[in-house]
């Protein structure tokens, strides 16, 4: 077994973005039924560790936790999850690889509360549709500190 060095603190410290204040991390998953408590462990991990009060923590893990659930729902297979955390907002972005017949899978009926509880925690939100899937793009604003 070869000798490990312990690693030093500045061994473990995170690349810094390109530009001051913004922590930028991406992951890809499969979709499964226990991926969008995995999504929501991630992003919890992440906002924790960037210093983020609770009540933003649980707002934007709720954000993802339901763009991902509607993900899986339509049929997608795999989803990437990108977060974005600036010093007055975090950008969560889903894509996922759902086919263009998703919404017989999932009809507006069923998706209304989802609807309704993401416009009431984001800022802004946008979904687009292309041939690879869906890229949802939501925004949480953060109170001032």
């Amino acid at each position: 077994m070869a000798n490990l060095l312990p690693l030093r603190r500045r061994d473990t410290q995170l690349a810094r973005p390109a530009y001051a204040g913004v922590i930028v991390a991406r992951v890809s998953l499969l979709l499964r039924r226990e991926t969008p408590h995995a999504s929501r462990d991630y992003a919890a991990s992440l906002l924790e560790g960037a210093g983020l009060d609770a009540r933003a923590v649980y707002d934007v893990t709720t954000v993802i936790s339901e763009l991902v659930t509607a993900s899986y729902l339509a049929g997608a297979t795999n989803v990437e999850l990108g977060l974005e955390i600036h010093p007055d907002h975090v950008s969560a972005i889903v894509r996922d690889d759902r086919q263009p017949t998703w919404r017989e899978l999932l009809p507006p009926s069923r998706n209304s509360v989802r609807e309704a509880l993401l416009d009431a925690l984001t800022t802004t939100r946008t979904a687009t549709e292309d041939l690879l899937g869906m890229v949802n793009v939501a925004r949480v604003s953060l109170a001032a500190s």
